[in-house]
């Protein structure tokens, strides 16, 4: 399976409270139905869903001559841009701010108690590959007072699983398989997240704030689960990967005679990388075995 989404559409919510953890999960529960952005800050939410698998069902039977291929990738791109400007004559205020979710998943699997057989390659492949961008901005001039904060809020949420389930049979026919023949397990994620929050005035007294949050959860998992016999000519690879670059820019920007103003960035990234051979489950390999 392979899913591709940008997706740049209003929903409504917020961060919740807690620890990184409780954020990440209440926000993911309660982005479609909750409103938490009062009516003088322009707000713009966006959200991305995505749960992409490709598998080989409970107890099936698979042969193949030459090669098998099983994969779930998953890719994300939001992004979202913000902006006000204000220049009244006196007093001038308001905010903007950036809210986005990426929930993704990546799988691909053979499920418990199936029978495969393949004569060269059989690959096992999960990805998911998340990038967000956001641009939150805005200024005043107004001649004596300026009242204003620029927040964004990115929550990005990722799993990518790759495994042969419970009790399943790999290549296990007697003389069934080329010298060559290998089994390949990999899952992979990565995320790429940029954010960019400024705020600027030019009054005599100034007040606002800059804030940026960014609460990354992810998991990457990659194994042969329990009771599972593997068998390879040549070699059985168990590989979990995961990446992340994380750019966050807070500005504040003040020119007041008067100015009292801070530029806050929160972020938290809480990230399980596994590869695995779970319990009572062999792998036998004519050449090597790698977990990873």
């Amino acid at each position: 399976g392979s899913d591709s989404v940008v997706n740049a559409d209003p929903v409504s919510g917020s961060l919740g409270g807690g620890d990184a953890a409780t954020e990440a999960t209440t926000l993911a529960a309660q982005y479609q139905d909750e409103r938490r952005i009062t009516d003088d800050v322009d707000a713009q939410q966006a959200a991305s869903r995505n749960d992409t698998r490709g598998f080989i069902g409970a107890g099936a039977t698979v042969v193949a001559g030459r090669d098998l291929v099983i994969a779930g990738k998953d890719e994300s791109l939001i992004g979202t841009v913000t902006g006000t400007v204000s220049g009244g004559k006196f007093v001038g205020g308001g905010g903007a701010g950036n809210i986005a979710l990426i929930d993704s998943s990546g799988q691909g699997f053979i499920s418990d108690g199936a029978t495969v057989n393949v004569g060269r390659r059989l690959s096992i492949d999960a990805s998911a590959v998340d990038t967000a961008g956001s641009l939150s901005v805005g200024g005043s001039g107004a001649m004596w007072v300026t009242v204003r904060g620029q927040a964004s809020v990115t929550t990005l949420l990722s799993d990518a699983a790759a495994y042969i389930g419970k009790n399943v049979r790999i290549n296990q026919e007697p003389g069934f398989g080329l010298a060559d023949q290998s089994v390949n397990i990999k899952a992979a994620s990565e995320a790429t997240v940029i954010e960019i929050v400024g705020a600027g005035t030019g009054s005599i007294i100034g007040f606002g704030a800059s804030t940026n949050v960014l609460t990354v959860a992810k998991d990457t998992n990659a194994y042969i689960g329990e009771g599972s016999i593997v068998r390879a000519a040549d070699d059985v690879t168990v590989d979990a990967s995961s990446s992340d670059i994380l750019i966050p820019v807070v500005l504040n920007l003040r020119a007041a005679g008067v100015s009292v103003g801070a530029a806050i960035s929160t972020n938290t990234v809480q990230s399980k990388t596994r590869a695995r051979l779970l319990a009572d489950s062999s792998v036998h390999a004519g050449d090597s075995v790698r977990i990873q």
